[in-house]
């Protein structure tokens, strides 16, 4: 199996879990209701959800600069 598919499998699951439990995941420290889970060590997923949707505000690249995450949020 490819990197792409593995890395797809994983946002998949990911994703289940966020659906699941999406209280399952810690608060950003970026604050806003941002929560994040870790898709693998170099991405990271952030979400927002209420009662009826779940939306992810972004996927990070971690050996970025953190500041560039505040340009999404």
């Amino acid at each position: 199996m490819n990197a792409k598919n593995n890395f797809v499998i994983k946002l998949d699951k990911s994703i289940d879990s966020i659906k699941k439990q999406p209280y399952g995941f810690p608060l950003s420290k970026k604050g806003n209701d941002l929560r994040k889970c870790v898709i693998t060590k170099q991405t990271t997923l952030y979400y927002r959800f209420n009662d009826t949707t779940i939306t992810i505000v972004t996927f990070f690249n971690t050996r970025q600069h953190p500041n560039k995450l505040k340009k999404h949020t």
